[in-house]
């Protein structure tokens, strides 16, 4: 993930860990608070969305239940 941050600006738990790895930017330690989901301004909000996982997911598809 270090890699691929390419903002000054990062925000979250692990800011701080984020920018030390790429030893540059600015870290701002915020939780998310969906009180202020309607202040983000249109020009930010994007309908071509996609994730970006930092890792492989946990879970794994379930063996089949014998009959």
């Amino acid at each position: 993930a270090a890699g691929r941050a390419r903002h000054p600006l990062v925000a979250g738990t692990q800011a701080a860990s984020l920018v030390a790895l790429r030893g540059q930017g600015t870290a701002l330690d915020l939780l998310p608070d969906a009180r202020l989901a309607l202040q983000v301004p249109p020009a930010l909000l994007s309908d071509d969305l996609s994730p970006d996982y930092g890792r492989a997911p946990d879970a794994r598809p379930a063996k089949a239940l014998p009959a």
